[in-house]
Formats: structure tokens, C-alpha cells, sequence
């Protein structure tokens, strides 16, 4: 018996053998997702010094971050927050819908007090803090950022009640010749 297979037939077959057939072609079912990552931040002290790494303890910084969506759909509202442990933790900045490609920035604000303690702290900076926003990437939401707390410089020692220093007489100048004279002495002559 004689089989006929047409020229058509045989590419369709070839094609599913190696992965390139009706099952390769499907549709995908993936919807578009958002992706939101997190760079910085950086730090403002009180007194308006931009980007410092380090703040004086008993005054309060400011610690600014950009969220981005660098998936393929809009991100939809949701919530950022930074925090540091050891200092007052920062409320929850909301955040408005981010389109795909789009940015935004937000600031938390940190007292430092004297309880807070001299030494280095970690701040956490987090998109999505509430895990409300169903990413393509749920890994990449968090970035965090060194801080250190210095304490203040201590003001300069100033002695109390101390006894003036010692005034010295002026050195008196080396005679000029063997003679005896010295300028501002008394004249001793002899006959």
C-alpha cells in the first residue's frame, strides 16, 4: 500500500517534531505585571546639608528614596515606607499609581534624640510595603542604606577661677662694653 503525504503535511509534521507547531504558537495567559524597585535613599540633614551620610545626634534627617516600575503594566496606589531599628520608625507614604517606565519619589522623616544612641544604623527603604501590588518581581522591593549617628562634638574645655599666668620682667640687655653700663641704670662715675 501506497502512502501519499503531501509537501504541506510533512512541514506541519517536521514543524511540531521540533517545537516550532501549534503548541509552541499558543497564546500566552501571562497578564502584564508591574514591577516596582526601590534606589537610594539619600540622607538631608535638618540644616539643609543635602546627601550626607552621617547626622548629628538630637537632630532630625530626612531620608528620600525613588521607587520605580520597571515592569509592564501600571502599578495601581500602594504604600512605601522607610525604617531604621534603633530610631523612630517612619509612617507608610502612599503613593500614587506608577505607569510602566514611570518613577516616583518619597521622603520619611527621622528624629534622632538622645535615646537613640551614637553608632551606625541601617535604613530600609520599601516599595510596596504592604505586598498590596502583584509584581512580576516580588524580590527586588527593598534597598537599604548605612546611616551613622554621631553624637555631638563636646564644646571646648574653658578653665574656671585659674591664677593668671606669671608676668615676666623684660629681659634686660647684655652691657656693651666691659664697663658695667647698662641702658637705664644709674650713671657711676668716680673722680
Amino acid at each position: 500500500m501506497r502512502h501519499r503525504y503531501s509537501l504541506l503535511s510533512l512541514s506541519a509534521a517536521a514543524a511540531v517534531l521540533i517545537g516550532a507547531g501549534p503548541s509552541a504558537a499558543a497564546p500566552s495567559n501571562t497578564k502584564p505585571q508591574p514591577d516596582l524597585t526601590v534606589d537610594g535613599p539619600w540622607l538631608t540633614q535638618s540644616n539643609g546639608s543635602p546627601h550626607v551620610t552621617s547626622v548629628a545626634l538630637g537632630q532630625p534627617f530626612t531620608a528620600c528614596f525613588l521607587v520605580h516600575n520597571i515592569g509592564a503594566a501600571a502599578s495601581g496606589n500602594f504604600r512605601a515606607a522607610a525604617d531604621a531599628p534603633g530610631i523612630s520608625p517612619s509612617p507608610y507614604r502612599d503613593m500614587s499609581n506608577l505607569a510602566a517606565g514611570a518613577s516616583g519619589q518619597t521622603c520619611a522623616a527621622f528624629p534622632t534624640t538622645p535615646g537613640t544612641g551614637a553608632g551606625t544604623y541601617t535604613i530600609t527603604a520599601r516599595a510596596d510595603a504592604l505586598s498590596a501590588v502583584a509584581e512580576s518581581n516580588e524580590t527586588n522591593n527593598t534597598t537599604t542604606f548605612p546611616v551613622l549617628v554621631a553624637a555631638p562634638a563636646a564644646p571646648p574645655a574653658v578653665a574656671r577661677n585659674a591664677a593668671p599666668a606669671p608676668r615676666q620682667a623684660p629681659a634686660e640687655a647684655a652691657p656693651e662694653s666691659g664697663r658695667g653700663y647698662r641702658p637705664g641704670s644709674l650713671l657711676d662715675v668716680r673722680i
